[in-house]
């Protein structure tokens, strides 16, 4: 879930977001992760339809991991630096569709989140 903080008609200017995964597990190991967000996009309009976007931002995190009904293995938790591209492309004046791309780098290790959403302005 991502709140707007503040938005301008060409541009984001401030974002902030929440975040929590449902815990998973594999071979009895479980993971539960949670973790905050707060970002500055800029966006660069090609024409009336399409605009691209560059994002930075920091990621709070946190955690948690054990094997299921022995033990806790570990909860670690760190703020990293993330970034992001994009695009819109306008469908109508309230109606778009947004494609992104954004990286995150986690203690050494880098993670890549895809994401297509559609935005709806009031």
């Amino acid at each position: 879930m991502k709140i707007l903080v503040r938005r301008s008609r060409d541009s984001t200017v401030l974002k902030a977001g929440i975040g929590r995964i449902i815990m998973f597990s594999c071979f009895s190991i479980s993971f539960e992760p949670e973790g905050w967000e707060f970002s500055v996009d800029g966006s660069y309009p090609i024409n009336d339809s399409f605009s691209l976007f560059g994002k930075l931002g920091v990621l709070s995190w946190e955690l948690e991991s054990d094997i299921e009904g022995l033990v806790s293995l570990d909860k670690e938790s760190g703020t990293d630096v993330f970034f992001g591209l994009g695009g819109d492309y306008n469908l109508s004046e309230n109606l778009s569709i947004r494609t992104e791309w954004e990286r995150y780098d986690i203690e050494n290790t880098d993670f890549d989140l895809w994401s297509l959403g559609i935005i709806f302005r009031l």
